[in-house]
């Protein structure tokens, strides 16, 4: 969904009006059910009126919760440095998710609801894209803009780096947040952004619960990941405006 071409409705809804819309949902999806089989002594018509009442419904619930998914969204985007559209996007789909799964019955306004769901979706997505390959973060906590050109069109001047990790210059170790468990166990292995001593396998087997040949393994994945990543067909052009 585009901000450009959103509209966001002005009027809220009052807890009587929002119940009725969500009874309205419950009974389009009756109707819906009944209409894809056999509906005995339902009118079709009247119950095909009850579906379209539904997508109505739907409609003016998701318009009216708009306003509250790019507040959550811009926030989000703030914090990190994040592509609103992107967030918009994301929270627009939390939004679905959480009609599909209010219970009005439970006394709560929806708008408690959306707020987790959107808030989780949207800082999750945040997370994701801020530790991208594309940006990097230094020691002092600043980032700065990494641009990615293979390796037959690198500008002149630059040199690509080959060889492997240790001789990446001011390589983003929070890419290490994309493995997962990998990453982790990678920074407390090797004592990556920790300021502590690198454990040995068998700590990180106590600590995590799970045997030293899992640590192992998680060990040599995200390993490998990194490898193919940093010797891919692209090289890294810290700080660089335009990749010509």
């Amino acid at each position: 969904m585009d901000i450009k071409h959103t509209t966001f409705a002005q009027d809220l809804l009052d807890p009587e009006e929002e119940v009725a819309l969500f009874r309205c949902l419950e009974a389009a999806t009756y109707a819906s059910h009944l209409l894809s089989g056999n509906p005995g002594r339902w009118n079709r018509e009247e119950l095909q009126a009850a579906v379209e009442a539904g997508m109505q419904a739907r409609r003016r619930l998701f318009s009216v919760n708009l306003r509250l998914v790019m507040k959550l969204a811009s926030t989000e985007a703030r914090r990190w440095r994040a592509e609103l559209d992107d967030l918009f996007q994301e929270g627009c789909l939390a939004l679905g998710e959480a009609m599909e799964r209010f219970d009005h019955a439970r006394g709560t306004r929806f708008s408690t609801l959306v707020h987790r769901y959107v808030t989780r979706a949207v800082r999750r997505r945040a997370r994701l894209t801020s530790v991208s390959r594309d940006v990097a973060r230094l020691r002092d906590g600043s980032r700065v803009r990494v641009l990615w050109t293979p390796l037959d069109v690198l500008p002149e001047g630059h040199v690509a780096v080959e060889g492997g990790l240790e001789q990446v210059e001011r390589v983003s170790w929070d890419v290490l947040d994309l493995l997962g468990r990998a990453g982790w166990v990678l920074r407390m292995r090797y004592g990556i952004g920790t300021g502590r001593a690198p454990l040995t396998r068998s700590a990180l087997s106590q600590q995590l619960g799970v045997s030293p040949s899992t640590i192992r393994r998680l060990e040599e994945n995200g390993l490998a990941t990194m490898r193919d990543m940093l010797e891919g067909e692209r090289c890294r052009l810290p700080g660089i405006p335009h990749a010509a």
